[in-house]
């Protein structure tokens, strides 16, 4: 290599470490790299004032030097946020900056600026913003608030940015219901499984008395009811808040199996107690009832209040299809696990519910896969008379019945 072109390599080096910046080690900084800049979420009462804070990724070691920004906020509903003042997050202050500049250059946004004579260093709360909720503020109306424009200057030219906005919303509150099939199955160490969520089942909210709402529970037996008026934790409602209750629910036909009208017939020779609840949905002293035991509620399917042969019998008619249902007026019974009188008065209220189907008195809320409950011949042959007046006798043979 000559003279000359030893002169142009080194130039040209040297114009291409002028043009590339150069990051401090600790910032770990590449050329598509971004400083975030993020508005906080926030969940405010009516008639409050709140700060919105603004944060900032790592700047250590990116060189800002200056900044200045645009944020706004939502104009409907008019009057949800009112603004009050503007003041430096800890990241500015402890980089040894001045307070910088705030002013109101148009409706419904704050423009802000500052500069220093060190680079903006650590990260965290970049910016505060103070506002005023209104207090005709109605729950879960909510307001965004958004980037303009935002610049950091590196001294001179402006850093890449990645900006994302936030919400301000009214509180409000959640009712949630959970509803569950008692289960009379013990695991190995003699605790019960945890009981089958019913889907389906209808849940009615209510606040002092006065229906608000009506929805079913999903696949998991959760029935949420969102974006109520909230009440306060620490006010005293007496009997006056949300309850939440339900009435139906698709009946399984498959729950009820001659098995359980057999439970029925030993429980009446002594050979079987009819007391198997899953603790502690059904037997929890902090609830200050008496003991629930779901069994003898799902076999007394006449609703007399004791448990005879005849409920047996009325189980079996009702699985040949002889009676379309029971003589209870409901076929589910609901046991609230939870309070509610006096009614929840504090927000989120979340209120259990254990469902008891009557007739199933075993508490076998499935068939396991590849076991069957009876094994009974592959076929069953009829014999009908041509005349007869309407009633017929007709024999079943079942063979090798097990597990019954």
């Amino acid at each position: 290599m000559n003279r000359r072109s030893a002169f142009l390599m080194a130039a040209v080096l040297l114009a291409v470490s002028l043009a590339v910046p150069v990051f401090a080690a600790e910032s770990g900084g590449k050329l598509d790299d971004c400083i975030h800049l993020w508005i906080r979420d926030m969940v405010v009462r009516p008639g409050e004032d709140v700060d919105v804070e603004v944060h900032i990724s790592n700047v250590t070691g990116w060189g800002v030097m200056a900044f200045e920004g645009k944020i706004c906020w939502c104009d409907i509903p008019a009057g949800l946020l009112q603004y009050e003042r503007c003041r430096p997050g800890p990241v500015i202050r402890d980089s040894g900056w001045n307070m910088g500049a705030c002013g109101e250059c148009e409706d419904n946004c704050i423009t802000f600026a500052a500069a220093g004579t060190q680079p903006l260093q650590g990260e965290g709360v970049f910016k505060i913003l103070t506002f005023h909720v209104s207090a005709n503020a109605k729950p879960c109306m909510c307001c965004s608030l958004w980037f303009d424009y935002m610049y950091l200057y590196d001294p001179e030219q402006p850093l890449n940015v990645c900006l994302e906005g936030g919400e301000v919303c009214v509180e409000h509150c959640d009712v949630l219901g959970m509803v569950a099939l008692w289960w009379c199955e013990y695991d190995d160490c003699g605790r019960p499984y945890f009981p089958y969520p019913l889907p389906g089942v209808r849940a009615h909210l209510s606040r002092c008395g006065e229906p608000v709402a009506t929805d079913y529970t999903n696949c998991f037996g959760v029935v949420t009811f969102e974006c109520l008026e909230p009440l306060d934790n620490f006010q005293a409602l007496g009997d006056c808040g949300y309850c939440l209750d339900v009435d139906y629910c698709p009946i399984p036909y498959l729950w009820i199996t001659p098995y359980d009208a057999s439970l029925i017939l030993r429980y009446l020779v002594c050979d079987l107690n009819l007391n198997c609840c899953a603790f502690p949905y059904c037997n929890n002293p902090d609830l200050g009832g008496p003991t629930i035991y779901p069994q003898m509620i799902a076999a007394d399917v006449n609703c007399t209040g004791v448990v005879t042969a005849y409920d047996a019998s009325l189980i079996l008619q009702y699985i040949v299809h002889l009676i379309p249902a029971f003589p209870c007026p409901d076929p589910w019974v609901w046991e609230r696990i939870g309070y509610c009188e006096p009614c929840q008065y504090h927000c989120p209220a979340i209120f259990p519910f254990l469902g008891i189907l009557k007739g199933d008195v075993s508490g076998l809320c499935y068939i396991r896969e590849g076991e069957m409950l009876t094994s009974s011949t592959p076929t069953v042959k009829l014999g009908v008379p041509k005349h007869f007046d309407g009633y017929v006798e007709i024999p079943v043979k079942v063979k090798d019945v097990a597990d019954t």
